[in-house]
């Protein structure tokens, strides 16, 4: 192993560890015990160390505007393959580049690119040029703490494991061109990562599976880190510790009924607001996917079932100009029966649209009441949707 505790250092191409850093300042250089350093000539857009940020560990806070360092070797061109990236962070970020290459110009973070970040409040794995590889996580991260996220890139697809999840793609890389490699942030600032980084390491090939797991273990201990053993039983995705049962519903699962307004505008089809196929899917906005009306738009969810509900999915359009700012949801038992609310003030979507996740912990659920409203009274969005463990059927 190295002096910093690395396990497996055989095709460690990069490796930085927030506790290398100086006890504070500004950071223009971060090294360690890789060949390859991430620099910041402007002072302006230099992130910080904070002392003890990541479980007494030293970490690089990025402001989620400007902030970025730049390798010095780029360890993600398109010829980069294979590659194994660990990183150990923290943030309550809706999005954000964590390293990696990534747009020049707004509008590029989910179809260019290569590496890993945070969209929607989750972790995803990226090589593509417009078309590629695109893999995103069902584990939402907001205001979780610390965390680890891996990913593998090879020609035979990708594979992304976060605390309780590891998703896989078979799709094949496609990595866009680009001249440079970073961190916290790519161009032109819009995917800027808001958060503390604490440790990086980069491999130039594939691990065995015990070497992954010497490395996914030493940095769970050495950080403190809480995440489930990779036992997944009937290989769905989702780790046993993790794993209670809850399905996303969808048409034909759940019905909705527009309350009010009367009608909606054009365009407009309640089918529109239960077709998203899955909670990780995007939702490419259109005249004819999305959901429009005027003040406030009331709707009422029938799950078809008792469920205990886990989580709500919401696909918010793209500019303030259009979009739900509030969302007040009512639950309701078989007999409809108030049961609990909750309201929710959801962020603004970006490029394709990714629903953004609101935790729940509801049971007895039949009936779903949400108000919809927006500043502006101009209400927009693609879909929600519900995740949740069936409990039993009623009339």
């Amino acid at each position: 192993s190295s002096s910093s505790g690395v396990p497996v250092t055989d095709g460690l191409v990069l490796s930085l560890n927030g506790d290398s850093l100086a006890a504070s300042g500004a950071i223009s250089e971060w090294g360690d015990e890789s060949s390859v350093t991430a620099a910041q000539a402007d002072i302006a857009r230099q992130p910080n160390v904070v002392a003890a940020a990541v479980n007494g560990h030293k970490a690089a806070r990025f402001d989620g505007v400007d902030d970025r360092l730049d390798l010095s070797t780029n360890l993600f061109a398109p010829s980069s393959l294979p590659r194994t990236v660990f990183t150990v962070f923290q943030s309550s970020d809706f999005r954000g580049h964590i390293l990696g290459t990534g747009e020049v110009e707004a509008g590029q973070f989910t179809t260019r690119g290569y590496g890993v970040g945070l969209a929607a409040d989750k972790p995803f794995a990226k090589a593509n040029s417009g078309s590629g590889l695109w893999l995103l996580s069902p584990e939402n991260l907001k205001e979780r703490g610390p965390q680890i996220i891996s990913a593998t890139f090879s020609n035979a697809g990708a594979e992304l494991r976060s605390g309780c999840y590891l998703s896989t793609s078979s799709t094949a890389p496609v990595p866009a061109d680009f001249s440079s490699a970073s961190i916290g942030g790519t161009h032109d600032g819009v995917e800027s990562f808001a958060g503390d980084i604490a440790e990086i390491l980069v491999y130039d090939r594939l691990l065995s599976a015990d070497e992954y797991n010497d490395v996914w273990e030493y940095l769970t201990g050495k950080y403190a880190l809480a995440t489930a053993a990779p036992a997944d039983a009937d290989m769905d995705g989702i780790f046993d510790a993790c794993d209670t049962g809850a399905v996303y519903l969808k048409a034909p699962d759940l019905t909705v009924s527009v309350e009010t307004p009367a009608t909606l505008e054009a365009g407009s089809l309640p089918a529109n607001i239960i077709d998203a196929v899955s909670p990780t899917g995007f939702d490419r906005h259109t005249n004819s996917t999305h959901v429009w009306g005027k003040s406030t738009v009331t709707l009422l969810f029938d799950l078809q079932g008792v469920y205990q509900l886990e989580a709500i999915h919401f696909w918010n359009y793209t500019t303030e100009a259009y979009d739900v700012d509030s969302i007040a949801f009512s639950f309701y038992d078989s007999a409809n029966v108030l049961i609990s609310q909750l309201t929710v003030a959801p962020q603004t979507s970006f490029e394709n649209i990714l629903a953004e996740d609101f935790p729940v912990n509801v049971s007895g659920v039949r009936y779903v009441r949400a108000a919809l409203s927006a500043t502006n009274n101009e209400v927009e969005f693609q879909n929600i949707g519900f995740s949740g463990v069936l409990e039993g059927t009623s009339p």
